[in-house]
C-alpha cells in the first residue's frame, strides 16, 4: 500500500469515526424542540415540542420558574441543527470517496513470512528472560510470549526489546513491529506488573515516547495484564486490512454510485 493511500484510507476511517462519536452526542441532547411564539407587542411564549411514540405534545416554559431550561433547550436546539449538518456532510463526503476506498481495500496484498527470532538487545535480558516464544526468542513473561505468538500467528514482523535511541533516553521497548499497512515502525509496550516502582517507570518512559513525537494509540501500543484477551483484536486493528472493514459497510451501494 502507497502512503498516500494508507493516509487516504486512514481520513476516511477517521470520517467513520467522526460520525459515530456526532451521533452518540446527538442522542445524548435533551430530547424536544424548542418553539417561540409571539403572544403580544414584544412579549413571547416558549414551549418544548416533544413527540413520543408518535403522539405530539406540547410543554409550555414559563420565562420566570424555567429560564435556565428555555437556555439549555436554545443551545440544545442549535447543537441538534449543527450536528444534524455535521452529519450530513460527512455522509456526502464518505458516498463519493468510498468507492475509491474499496479499490486500494481489495488491491491490497498481504504477504506473510516467516521472520527468524531476535534476542533482546536489553544488557540485563539475559538473568530474566524465562519464557520460550513460538518463533524461538525468550521473553519475560507468558503475556510477551502471547503477544509474540499473535504477531508471528498474523506473519507480523517484530523485534524483541530492539533498543530506540531517543533524544533525552535509549529505551527498549518490548515489541518494535514493521507495520505492513503503511511500512512505519510501531511500538508495543506491556505493562505486565502493578506497584508504585513500576508505575513510575513506566510514566517516566511514557513521557519520553511523548516528547519524541509517539504517542499512545497512534505508532505506540500500551496494555495491561487486563488486555490478554484483546491481542488477537489490536493486531488486526493496528496491522491488518481488517482495519478498515467499516470502509466496506454498504459495498454494493457504492458500487452501483459509481456506476450511474
Amino acid at each position: 500500500m502507497e502512503i498516500w493511500e494508507y493516509e487516504f484510507l486512514e481520513e476516511l476511517l477517521y470520517n467513520r469515526r467522526q460520525k459515530k462519536n456526532l451521533e452518540k452526542e446527538l442522542a445524548l441532547l435533551p430530547k424536544g424542540n424548542l418553539v417561540k411564539r409571539k403572544r403580544g407587542e414584544n412579549k413571547w411564549d416558549y414551549y418544548i415540542n416533544l413527540n413520543k411514540n408518535g403522539k405530539k405534545r406540547e410543554v409550555y416554559i414559563s420565562r420566570k420558574t424555567g429560564a435556565e431550561i428555555i437556555e439549555n433547550m436554545k443551545k440544545a436546539t442549535a447543537r441538534r441543527i449543527s450536528i444534524r449538518n455535521e452529519l450530513i456532510f460527512l455522509e456526502d463526503v464518505f458516498k463519493r470517496l468510498q468507492p475509491l476506498a474499496i479499490k486500494i481495500i481489495e488491491t491490497f496484498t498481504f504477504v506473510k513470512n516467516e521472520y527468524t527470532a531476535t534476542p533482546s538487545e536489553k544488557n540485563d535480558a539475559y538473568g530474566n528472560l524465562k519464557v520460550l516464544t513460538t518463533r524461538g526468542e525468550m521473553v519475560r513473561s507468558k503475556s510477551e510470549r502471547f503477544i509474540a505468538d499473535t504477531l508471528y500467528r498474523y506473519g507480523i514482523d517484530y523485534k524483541y526489546e530492539k533498543k530506540l535511541s531517543l533524544k533525552e533516553f535509549n529505551l527498549h521497548p518490548d515489541f518494535t513491529i514493521v507495520n505492513p499497512l503503511d511500512g512505519r515502525i510501531y511500538y508495543w509496550e506491556h505493562l505486565g506488573m502493578n506497584n508504585s516502582e513500576y508505575t513510575v517507570d513506566w510514566l517516566n518512559r511514557k513521557a519520553v515516547y511523548n516528547n519524541n513525537g509517539l504517542f499512545e494509540g497512534k505508532r505506540l501500543i500500551v496494555t495491561t495484564e487486563e488486555d490478554t484477551n484483546r491481542f488477537d483484536a489490536l493486531v488486526e486493528e493496528y496491522f491488518t486490512i481488517k482495519r478498515y472493514d467499516i470502509l466496506l459497510k454498504n459495498k454494493e451501494v457504492a458500487e452501483k454510485q459509481q456506476q450511474k
